[in-house]
């Protein structure tokens, strides 16, 4: 035993608590080594591993407890607001404040504008939020036992299969869901740039301001456009502008608020009223910049009211966001300079912003409902050479921009043959008669014309960005495929008036099944197809395929944009009712409204 050496063990490393692992080690209780990309423990899922943002407080420790309002505040929002702004001597773009999803005529607001007095009040409405969305702060505070920010933004956008309106409580274990939703959000960012944690706004000074320009960086502007690149203009060009123009700002922080509250099921009035306050800042702002010389055609006022009007659509709230698509057209193509009918556009921020406004707008005009905000529906249908992505799958709209004059064309003769129907069913003279036949007749050239251009379109490959992805490049083809087939779908039904059971239409509807399904049905790219899969789940009556296309609109209404679940809430209605009529007259008359963007 003498003999035995002495062999001297390595000592044990104390253990030091950290605060700057990854989300997934934090959400697990355990030690993160913190290597970068990807930590030891999630090398065998390295999607998930994902570093959050941390920031420094300069006022102490954020939401240590609420703070009740003010005396004197109000803590409920009021009902419903209007406001106004004039481009040229006319009224352009009216807002109102009133969240109310339901399918009904919306009632008239009371009250024409708010002053800017009313601001001064509305500031003070909400100092803090609920204590469970707590940033982690830099002050050595206790370790977080509730979940961090990013786990409750993935839990509240996977807290139900049915969608916003049922509002079926958050379930205790969402391991396999958080995982679902954090490779749906692939692409997004997982922090802020670190330009912008730091940021001297005065608007800013809340930690509710900040959190809700994180959420935007991080989730909104991903939302918005899925397939845009990591430069997305959103995040990029917009949002350093914000930082020095508060209307636009504001516009972006009530977007994101609008956001947030959708994933999250909230309606309470404490999220209204945060949703008002940024609103309402957001259009006294857009009033000011509007009345002031130099400012009314700016890139920053007419991104703020785009960023409004989003808003409107993301929260379900529809009662004048065709107003604003009226009053954006108007500074829009004022401000690139349209004459006639040649659009002219150098600049890659005007050109980002002329497509934000046609992705709104052109699924609005083609759909009909007599609602077209351009008179003719062609402010697109000028050749550009300035625009490389001509002849690709545009990564901001989804399909090939060779589409847009094209669905402006379908959604133009669909209104003219509207008007023809109820005129021929009016009349009952013989000459009268003759006429519409020859018309009818000119307008099927037409038909066939549009046909064949939308069957050499079929095939086009995605941009050089989705390139370097081929799963994104088979996506956005699959994408802008389905949108072709949407297009022929209202050229059959709604302008050669084909009945439901026609080979044609028959076909079309099968093919947007048939692509649909070969897309992961939780991936961003969902997010687009609003519009085909409202169009072909209102032609379908195989209960097999509506049950495809419901079930599909249901996990989209999980990204949190609110006109997805007022869109599948209308077309279930319309299956109930027996589909005697086509839709967009089933909807026109009962004076509903749907953004289908």
């Amino acid at each position: 035993m003498d003999n035995l050496q002495h062999v001297p063990t390595a000592e044990k490393e104390p253990f030091t608590k950290s605060r700057t692992g990854c989300v997934e080690c934090k959400r697990k209780k355990i030690k993160c080594d913190e290597k970068k990309p990807v930590c030891s423990r999630c090398r065998r899922y390295p999607h998930i591993c994902r570093y959050e943002l941390k920031l420094s407080w300069t006022d102490g420790r954020p939401f240590k407890k609420a703070r009740k309002a003010r005396p004197g505040s109000f803590g409920a929002p009021p009902a419903t607001y209007t406001h106004t702004f004039v481009v040229n001597g006319n009224q352009a773009i009216d807002t109102g404040a009133h969240r109310e999803p339901a399918l009904t005529k919306s009632r008239s607001p009371p009250n024409d504008a708010i002053s800017p007095k009313a601001n001064i009040d509305v500031v003070d409405v909400i100092d803090t939020i609920d204590t469970n969305l707590m940033l982690e702060a830099d002050d050595g505070a206790e370790e977080q036992l509730s979940p961090s920010p990013f786990d409750l933004v993935h839990q509240m956008m996977l807290s139900s299969d049915a969608g916003y309106a049922e509002q079926t409580p958050l379930e205790d274990t969402l391991d396999d869901r958080v995982t679902w939703m954090q490779d749906a959000l692939h692409g997004a960012p997982s922090t802020l740039l670190p330009s912008l944690t730091y940021i001297p706004c005065d608007l800013l000074n809340s930690p509710e301001s900040r959190f809700y320009l994180h959420h935007y960086y991080t989730h909104t502007s991903s939302v918005i456009f899925p397939l845009s690149p990591p430069c997305n203009p959103l995040r990029d060009t917009l949002l350093s502008a914000a930082l020095s123009t508060p209307h636009l700002l504001s516009a972006l922080l009530a977007s994101a608020c609008s956001h947030y509250a959708r994933l999250r099921g909230d309606t309470s009035a404490q999220t209204a009223s945060t949703i008002f306050k940024f609103t309402n800042h957001g259009m006294a702002g857009l009033r000011t910049a509007m009345n002031t010389e130099g400012q009314t055609h700016t890139m920053q006022t007419i991104s703020t009211a785009l960023a409004l009007c989003t808003s409107d659509v993301i929260s379900g709230d529809l009662q004048m966001w065709r107003t604003h698509l009226r009053g954006i057209k108007d500074l829009l193509f004022s401000a690139v300079g349209k004459a006639g009918k040649q659009l002219t556009i150098s600049d890659p921020t005007q050109l980002f912003l002329v497509k934000w406004f046609a992705a709104l707008d052109v699924p609005a005009g083609v759909s009909g409902l007599g609602k077209g905000t351009i008179p003719d529906g062609r402010y697109w249908s000028v050749e550009t050479t300035l625009d490389p992505t001509r002849g690709f799958v545009d990564e901001f709209m989804g399909y090939s921009l060779e589409l847009m004059p094209i669905l402006a064309r379908i959604g133009r003769m669909a209104r003219v043959e509207q008007k023809r129907r109820k005129v021929a069913s009016a009349s009952i003279d013989s000459e009268d008669e003759e006429v519409h036949l020859e018309m009818r007749a000119d307008a099927l050239k037409e038909v066939w014309d549009i046909e064949s251009q939308l069957q050499g379109l079929f095939e086009r490959t995605a941009t050089s960005g989705g390139a370097h992805n081929p799963a994104v490049g088979q996506e956005m083809r699959n994408t802008h495929r389905l949108f072709v087939y949407a297009a022929l779908l209202h050229l059959y039904r709604r302008v050669q008036d084909l009945p439901r059971h026609h080979p044609k239409v028959i076909h079309a509807v099968y093919m947007i099944i048939e692509n649909l399904q070969r897309l992961p049905d939780n991936s961003t790219t969902n997010i687009l197809l609003l519009w085909p899969l409202f169009s072909a789940g209102c032609e379908a009556e195989d209960p097999h395929q509506r049950c495809i296309i419901e079930e599909r609109m249901k996990k989209m209404g999980l990204f949190g944009m609110g006109n997805v679940d007022r869109a599948r809430r209308a077309m279930v209605e319309y299956w109930e009712s027996g589909g005697d009529k086509r839709w967009d007259e089933f909807i026109d008359e009962r004076g509903w409204d749907l953004a289908l963007f």
